[in-house]
């Protein structure tokens, strides 16, 4: 019983197995946000980078330094008390979709700070990529650049270059018949962030060369906005059309997710192919810095 009770103490003592426990209750915290925000495609896009997340974590485990430093560890509590203080915010402001995908970088760069330290989180260096591109290619097509407007210029030349009569003034497209404005939803930045996201991943589980980096996330940007404009084009006939019920489906219905269905399985085609083209070049490590 004695020895047992040692081997209990010396888990208790342990801080790898206190970053674990912390770990696990902010990950349940962040998971029960993004569940009641009852948004599919974020719950499958955080399901899946926490997974390669986890799995990098894992497999280095022996080799990673926990040794931080004072300031260190105060800074990272602050990341994380700013975390806890947004999850006690009200639903309207804590489960802003803009917002939610950027909160994994406060605790997750948090956690790191308190583990290794200021000069450990270069160990970290994939991990906080991960984490980055969850978030911020969203919020650059959403603030930085006028996304919808992009996409109404491009889908209109694309119905003009068809036949059709259309104009556009800003995110509005201008038929004949029928007024209709590319609002955020319809812009493209969900669905391009997270084609990218996925491109990442690849390159960071499979490294590839420099050419093929920039290729593959160029094509993963390009694949998104022009799958997404597509899609905007057949919403824009079904209006002129007045079949609103197909509207509906195409736009919020499971109509919308075939798109994003398509979109993956291009990518993915293309990720295969670019692991089976040979190269003579040297592949950069596991990595995009």
């Amino acid at each position: 019983m004695k020895l047992e009770q040692n081997s209990l103490l010396s888990y208790l003592y342990s801080p790898q197995y206190w970053l674990l426990g912390i770990t696990t209750g902010l990950i349940a915290i962040y998971g029960q946000l993004v569940w009641l925000s009852d948004d599919a495609n974020l719950i499958s896009t955080v399901l899946l980078f926490f997974g390669v997340i986890g799995y990098l974590i894992y497999q280095k485990r022996q080799s990673l330094q926990l040794v931080s430093s004072p300031l260190a560890t105060l800074f990272g509590m602050v990341l994380i008390g700013l975390f806890l203080l947004w999850t006690n915010l009200p639903a309207n402001v804590s489960l802003n979709p803009r917002f939610l995908p950027v909160l994994p970088l406060f605790f997750g760069g948090g956690l790191m700070l308190i583990a290794s330290g200021f000069k450990g989180l270069k160990q970290y260096i994939p991990e906080l990529i991960i984490l980055a591109v969850l978030s911020l290619p969203y919020l650059v097509l959403y603030y930085v650049i006028n996304l919808s407007a992009i996409t109404a210029n491009f889908t209109a030349f694309l119905l003009w270059y068809s036949g059709f009569d259309v104009s556009h003034v800003g995110s509005f497209l201008i038929l004949p018949d029928a007024t209709v404005n590319v609002r955020e939803g319809c812009s493209g930045a969900e669905g391009i962030s997270h084609l990218f996201g996925l491109g990442v991943l690849f390159l960071i589980m499979f490294p590839q060369s420099h050419g093929k980096k920039a290729v593959l996330l160029v094509f993963s940007f390009v694949l998104g906005f022009f799958m997404n404009s597509l899609r905007v084009i057949l919403m824009v006939m079904l209006v002129a059309g007045g079949d609103g019920e197909a509207f509906y489906y195409w736009h919020e219905g499971d109509g919308s997710l075939i798109f994003s269905l398509i979109s993956v399985t291009f990518l993915a085609g293309f990720c295969f192919w670019l692991l089976q083209e040979p190269t003579s070049e040297k592949l950069d490590p596991p990595s995009l810095s």
